[in-house]
């Protein structure tokens, strides 16, 4: 059994009701969220991208390495991608997003076993968090 941490999902509530949505226990009219979509900044989504093409060779560099130095730079490209993300519908509800996932990295070095199975193709663990996605 594994201990799924902060580190790996998104720490929110959402209720969906016929006339409104609750998210965080903070009510919001239904189509509230479709309505802020609609109104995003398409720009965001373009910044979105580039922030994870950037993060994506670090993060390889990272799982190769598991270095401080390959660490820090994961990081760094990581807490870019939240920083975009944190001005997204519904996302920047959230304070959480303020802080990014700061301590990924050092957890994954902490715990390299659990960042193999995360890692590892055909592991429980793998398959508990990519099925999710798929």
């Amino acid at each position: 059994m594994y201990a799924i941490t902060g580190d790996y999902f998104d720490p929110f509530t959402a209720v969906f009701g016929p006339k409104e949505c609750m998210l965080n226990g903070k009510r919001y009219p239904l189509g509230h969220f479709a309505v802020e979509a609609l109104e995003m900044d398409g720009s965001l989504l373009w910044k979105l991208r580039d922030a994870i093409a950037k993060f994506k060779p670090e993060l390889e560099v990272f799982l190769a390495a598991r270095t401080v130095s390959s660490a820090a730079v994961a990081q760094q490209k990581l807490d870019e991608v939240w920083a975009v993300m944190a001005q997204l519908p519904v996302y920047k509800h959230f304070a959480f997003f303020c802080n990014g996932s700061r301590g990924l990295f050092r957890s994954m070095r902490e715990h390299p076993d659990r960042t193999d199975d995360a890692v590892t193709k055909g592991t429980n663990f793998y398959r508990a968090l990519t099925d999710t996605f798929s």
